[in-house]
C-alpha cells in the first residue's frame, strides 16, 4: 500500500490520517486488504512520516523509499522487496472501497502475467489499483529508476507480459466502480464522508 505521498493536492496534510466514519483512511484500506493477504506492506516516506502513524502501522510491514521525491515507483520498490509472495496488489492509501472480490479477480487475471491492471475505455490504466508479478514489477521499477522515469505508465509499458482488465469486466462485480474510488482532494474527502 502506497501512503508516502505528500498529499500535495490535498493541501499538504495527510489524507491518510484524515477520518472518515470514525478511523482513519488507512487503516480502512489496510483493514480491508488484511482480509485477503497476511502480508500487507505500507510503504512510507521515511521514518518520521512512520512516527506519525504511531499505531495505526503496528500490525503492518513498513517500508521507506529508497530514492527520496521518485513518487509511486520509489513506494513501490520499497514494498515489493518486503513482500514475500509472488504477486503483489498495490494500492494506495485513499482508496476506502476497494472490493475485495475485483482484487480476487485481479488475483486470478493475473496469474501468468507480469501484471493485471484495471483498462479504462479511453486507454486510462489504474495502476495503482492493481496486482503485480513481484519480480516483473521490481525488474520495471528498477528500469525506470534507471531512466530516471517516475510515471506509472512508463513502468507497465516496460513490462512484457500485462492483463489489461476492462473496467466493464469490474463493472459486473463492483457497478458502481467504488473500488477505484480514491481521495486526492478535500472536496472528494468531503463527499465520501456524507
Amino acid at each position: 500500500m502506497l501512503a508516502g505521498g505528500k498529499s500535495s493536492r490535498f493541501d499538504f496534510e495527510d489524507k491518510s490520517l484524515c477520518i472518515l466514519h470514525g478511523k482513519p483512511l488507512i487503516r480502512h484500506v489496510i483493514d480491508r486488504v488484511s482480509k485477503i493477504s497476511d502480508d500487507v506492506v505500507v510503504a512510507l516516506r521515511n521514518e518520521m512520516q512512520a512516527e506519525k502513524y504511531g499505531s495505526l502501522l503496528n500490525d503492518v510491514t513498513v517500508g521507506f523509499d529508497s530514492v527520496k521525491d521518485f513518487g509511486p515507483a520509489a513506494g513501490i520498490m520499497a514494498g515489493v522487496q518486503l513482500a514475500k509472495y509472488e504477486y503483489v496488489l498495490v494500492v494506495g492509501c485513499d482508496m476506502p472501497y476497494i472490493n475485495l472480490d475485483v482484487f480476487s479477480m485481479l488475483f486470478d487475471e493475473a496469474i501468468g502475467y507480469d501484471a493485471a491492471v484495471p483498462l479504462w475505455e479511453n486507454g486510462y490504466v489504474e495502476s495503482l489499483h492493481a496486482v503485480y508479478d513481484r519480480g516483473a514489477m521490481m525488474k520495471a521499477v528498477s528500469r525506470a529508476l534507471a531512466d530516471e522515469q517516475r510515471k506509472m505508465r512508463f513502468i507497465i509499458d516496460s513490462m512484457k507480459n500485462v492483463r489489461y482488465v476492462p473496467v466493464e469486466v469490474i463493472r459486473k462485480i463492483d457497478p458502481e466502480l467504488r473500488t477505484l474510488y480514491n481521495i486526492n482532494m478535500p472536496y472528494e474527502f468531503d463527499k465520501v464522508q456524507k
